[in-house]
């Protein structure tokens, strides 16, 4: 078994070797085929944060992906002041909820993402997290939606236009959502004549109480 050292420098460890935090409180899913991916066209360039006792603080799903794949071993860099049990679930949390907070260049992801598709080395996008379904929503026109996402030429009050990335089983519960607010009838308060937009608010109202 390799010995953890007390300073930060990269070792490679056996996956084995490795203790993933018992109370993790990120899950896995979906998202671990996709790392899989990942790793096996740019590799691991990311290493597993862990305490001196080899238990991991960050990267519990590049790990499981990594033995998904019967990686050898992975980089490690073993922090002894993750010891101190705040800073460790400081860490753990921190490590998460960082990447929530960053936002999109929607115009700049979509472009990279077009570029990389037309790439001869880069069969489909799932190795960087997406698949053509996405891109396919990231680029389609008002047009593509039908009659009812578009409006009249001269519309009543203030128009705003908002645009979402949605999964496909997000995209049908959300069509499944408005269908619904549609059967409850006419929307005889609203000056938008987008029948969408007045269902979607409908929901939110509902949400808001």
């Amino acid at each position: 078994m390799s010995k953890a050292k007390s300073h930060k420098k990269i070792q490679h460890l056996r996956p084995d070797e490795l203790h993933p935090y018992p109370n993790n409180p990120r899950p896995d899913g979906a998202e671990i085929s996709a790392i899989e991916k990942s790793l096996t066209e740019y590799g691991f360039n990311e290493p597993i944060i862990c305490d001196s006792k080899l238990t991991v603080c960050s990267g519990h799903k590049r790990l499981k992906a990594a033995k998904n794949l019967g990686m050898a071993t992975v980089p490690v860099i073993v922090n002894p002041d993750l010891d101190d049990p705040g800073k460790f679930l400081g860490y753990l949390i921190a490590a998460n909820r960082t990447a929530e907070l960053a936002t999109w260049d929607e115009g700049l992801r979509t472009d990279i993402l077009l570029e990389l598709k037309g790439l001869d080395s880069l069969d489909d996008l799932t190795s960087v997290g997406w698949d053509m379904s996405a891109l396919e929503s990231f680029t389609a026109s008002e047009s593509d939606f039908g009659t009812d996402f578009s409006l009249n030429s001269d519309p009543k009050g203030d128009i705003i236009t908002m645009s979402f990335a949605l999964t496909t089983s997000q995209g049908k519960t959300v069509k499944n959502a408005i269908q619904a607010a549609h059967q409850r009838g006419d929307y005889n308060n609203s000056d938008n004549p987008n029948k969408n937009a007045n269902a979607l608010e409908r929901i939110c109202e509902a949400y808001c109480g």
